[in-house]
């Protein structure tokens, strides 16, 4: 893991931290790309840590909050979409706009529940 994913990761257990939520010292990388996804176990919730999106997509924030618009949309129409046949299983946010890491102010991360099955 390289330096970046390291600090994500921080940041991610920074973000834990700040909503209370529990969450081991060894937290679960899930993804570690353009974004750092990780697993906050025990809680059933994913920190998504923007790294190098966070250098091409500026402001990082305006991104993330896009994606929190369409998942909030998406999980809204999710009944219709049972109701015409077809499932659409949408992870829905914990956060209502995308937040400071806590840990450096030039990160930024949106928390999302994990589905139970």
């Amino acid at each position: 893991m390289d330096d970046l994913s390291r600090r994500a990761v921080a940041a991610a257990l920074a973000v834990s931290r700040n909503l209370g939520l529990r969450c081991s010292d060894a937290p679960e990388v899930i993804a570690d790309g353009s974004n750092v996804l990780v697993y906050l176990v025990p809680s059933p919730v994913v920190a998504r840590v923007a790294t190098t999106t966070a250098l091409v997509r500026k402001p990082a924030e305006q991104w993330l909050a896009l994606d929190l618009d369409l998942a909030g949309y998406l999980a809204a129409a999710s009944p219709w979409s049972r109701r015409a046949g077809s499932c659409l299983p949408v992870s829905t946010s914990t956060t209502a706009s995308p937040s400071p890491s806590g840990s450096s102010s030039s990160t930024t991360a949106t928390t999302w529940r994990v589905p139970m099955k």
